[in-house]
């Protein structure tokens, strides 16, 4: 492959020259949305706080006892939520400038390699959503304790968004459970890098409308395989349990917990591997891509 780090800077000046709009927009949509989400959970928690300073005569000694209602886990699984939403978007649009004809035929007679177009899309898309939405968090944290430090009582503790929502990614509130809560941990980042490439396969073959038709084949695929999974430990747990110890059957899930997240690691590779095939063959008019 013959990537030249001068044509892939010029394309990625001409990108954001060209795209300045298209990405301001979605940097604005993040920021805002973490805000919004930030400002409402501190508006809820305020005023659970206001009805219960009416109602009781609050001393310095008796904060800890409604506490809970500057507890930030809510507004922080929301943030998480819509964070991780938000990049899966941006890999699912990272081909939007094949939208319109008249933008393939720009960006297909380019002078610059498949594989230096392809890299900056993805550099951008992924590596640039994911600082955007973590940038978007932590200043919606600075609004959210900025908030607390003015309406909250003297003595009370300021909730962090990032601190609940790195609890809630690394399931510390459960207490023990090391080998479980790895073994859940594993699961879910490599399902999660996983969706991400689905989504890149997907804007690769469907330029318009992708993210919707992307989600409904994610759901159908997701119910087939859980299906199979399930049936699959079920038959395990019915003929092998009897001749197995606890143990031995803890083992074997371990195995098989590792294993499906080793194959969603190598099947997101494949689908990136894929988009650039898709890539290096669009063409200005296709059966998808009208």
């Amino acid at each position: 492959m013959d990537f030249n780090k001068e044509r892939f800077v010029n394309f990625a000046k001409y990108d954001l020259a060209i795209n300045k709009s298209f990405y301001r927009n979605l940097s604005l949509a993040t920021i805002v949305g973490t805000f919004g989400i930030a400002l409402f959970g501190f508006m809820i928690r305020w005023n659970i706080w206001q009805n219960y300073a009416s109602e009781y005569s609050l001393n310095d000694e008796s904060f800890d006892t409604f506490d809970f209602a500057w507890d930030c886990s809510g507004t922080s699984a929301c943030l998480l939520v819509f964070c991780t939403l938000m990049l899966t978007g941006f890999c699912g649009c990272w081909a939007h400038n094949l939208r319109s004809r008249q933008n393939r035929i720009m960006e297909l007679t380019l002078p610059a390699a498949n594989i230096e177009k392809f890299v900056w899309h993805l550099v951008l898309t992924v590596g640039g959503g994911a600082l955007l939405v973590v940038l978007s968090a932590l200043l919606a944290d600075g609004l959210n304790a900025l908030l607390c430090l003015f309406a909250m009582p003297k003595g009370a503790e300021v909730p962090s968004l990032i601190a609940r929502m790195w609890s809630l990614i690394t399931f510390s509130m459960i207490e023990g459970a090391g080998v479980a809560k790895a073994l859940v941990i594993s699961l879910c980042l490599c399902s999660y890098i996983l969706q991400l490439a689905f989504y890149i396969y997907g804007n690769s073959l469907k330029y318009k409308f992708n993210i919707i038709l992307t989600y409904a084949a994610e759901q159908v695929i997701s119910l087939i395989l859980s299906i199979i999974f399930i049936t699959i430990v079920t038959s395990i747990h019915t003929h092998w349990y009897i001749s197995m110890s606890d143990d031995e059957v803890e083992t074997m899930f371990e195995y098989i917990i590792y294993g499906i997240s080793a194959i969603e690691i190598i099947l997101a590779a494949v689908f990136v591997w894929l988009s650039y095939r898709n890539y290096v063959k669009a063409q200005l008019i296709t059966p998808l891509n009208k």
